[in-house]
């Protein structure tokens, strides 16, 4: 059987009980659940888990590992799953660890969908830059390229920028080559994005409900997130007016922890709200975009590219230049006394000892020792998880040799039936000052679910 898993993680200090404040609570109350649809909720890390959920995130592996025994569940029993995950701000740093532990799961059994909303790790920068052996939460969710169930993922970053030491520079984390993935910015700060009372939670919520509902998450509401006429009228409307406000704030910037080197750029007098506002209304290629991710053109940035796009070539680079300093240090202090007629050969003969046993001690050691022991302390469940399916993978085989012998060929698989789009009924969303304007019985769109 297919079935559906729904996970929403709250922000830091947010509650999953109060849905009618907050946007992860809202969706997870709404969500239909049935047989074939399951949803789990959670608080955010500081709420469950206190000081520590607050200052290093502690906590988000155990809500993981919760989400994970469910799913190992339901695969050993034979079921297809889908995995729907919303998370904010350490909430969405939790559901990127929750895929990076899913990383090592066959995509015939697991299919995984994100929409993450501000994911913020909690770390200075300068501490994610200059942290070798990968322990801070920023490092430890950034990479997912090795995320093989993961399909589509939806980021919208707020553009409004937080003081450097309130430690809120969001993760722009890497994904697998050929997934489905839209990085967009939006309008508003951390937490306003979050808060229905917002308006700057509109489009957030807009966006989110409908990436969840076209990849299987049911709700209990009365909003067709299917109808895409009705939601580009109301997205192109709620941009014009976001629009206007990014004239008036000004430009400013947003750094962000990204192995890519890149930031969020916020300019005046630009076409388009952002790139889903320019792709809604078929904006030309040179059209310009208020809201933007872009490259950095700073030292460490241009380092990070660099390393992130030749990553063979930097460890090469890395190892050669750290033997041949350490072989010439030996050499120039008579450590390579014995064979100091030598001259630079000696060197060049020593380097390579030298760098293998570095290489061999750090990856060998010293580096998963430390990893091990952040793990145990901060994040004690956190772990890569390989979860087989006994009954589907028997069912499987069983019916392929069945095929085999009685037809002599393959079965021909069904073609998948495309469900038509849903009608556009004219229904006016949103009034000139972006409230909501529709008349009908039956609500259309709005940033809160309706039960």
């Amino acid at each position: 059987m297919k079935k559906t898993i729904s996970v929403f993680f709250s922000g830091t200090g947010f509650s999953i009980d109060d849905s009618a404040t907050f946007l992860a609570a809202n969706l997870y109350e709404c969500v239909k659940q049935g047989e074939q649809q399951i949803k789990m909720g959670f608080d955010g890390c500081g709420v469950e888990f206190g000081l520590s959920g607050i200052v290093f995130g502690s906590g988000l592996d155990e809500q993981c590992d919760r989400v994970i025994q469910r799913i190992i569940e339901e695969i050993e029993a034979g079921n297809e799953m889908t995995l729907n995950v919303y998370g904010h701000s350490r909430g969405a740093v939790g559901a990127l660890m929750l895929a990076q532990q899913l990383s090592a799961v066959d995509p015939k059994l697991l299919s995984i969908n994100m929409a993450l909303l501000d994911p913020v790790p909690g770390n200075l920068i300068t501490t994610s830059t200059f942290d070798p052996f990968n322990i801070s939460l920023a490092n430890k969710t950034m990479d997912l390229t090795d995320c093989k169930p993961l399909k589509k993922v939806l980021a919208l970053y707020p553009h409004e920028p937080l003081p450097a030491f309130a430690f809120h520079a969001p993760l722009i984390a890497s994904y697998p080559e050929g997934i489905e993935l839209d990085e967009d910015v939006i309008g508003g700060c951390h937490a306003e994005a979050e808060q229905l009372s917002n308006s700057a939670s509109t489009i957030a919520s807009l966006r989110i409900s409908e990436f969840l509902t076209k990849n299987g998450t049911k709700f209990n509401s009365s909003a067709d997130y299917t109808d895409n006429a009705a939601l580009n009228a109301a997205y192109l409307q709620q941009y014009k007016l976001e629009l206007d406000k990014i004239n008036k704030l000004g430009p400013m910037t947003r750094d962000a922890h990204s192995a890519k080197g890149v930031y969020i750029n916020a300019k005046t007098g630009a076409q388009y709200f952002n790139e889903h506002h320019k792709r809604l209304a078929y904006g030309s290629d040179d059209a310009t975009v208020a809201l933007t991710i872009e490259p950095s053109y700073g030292p460490v940035s241009l380092f990070k590219r660099a390393t992130a796009t030749y990553p063979v070539a930097w460890q090469i680079l890395k190892w050669s230049s750290l033997s041949i300093g350490i072989a010439c240090l030996l050499f120039f202090t008579g450590g390579l006394a014995a064979i100091a007629s030598l001259g630079a050969f000696s060197i060049v003969a020593a380097a390579p000892v030298i760098g293998g046993a570095l290489a061999t001690l750090w990856y060998g050691a010293i580096k998963p020792g430390l990893l091990w022991a952040t793990n145990r302390i901060f994040y004690p469940s956190y772990s890569i998880r390989e979860i087989n399916s006994v009954t589907l993978e028997a069912e499987k085989e069983s019916t392929d040799k069945l095929l085999d012998v009685f037809s002599g060929e393959e079965s021909p698989k069904p073609e998948k039936q495309l469900q038509p789009e849903a009608p556009y009924h004219g229904r006016r969303l949103f009034d000139s000052k972006g409230a909501n304007h529709n008349t009908s019985s039956e609500p259309a769109f709005s940033n809160v679910c309706t039960l």
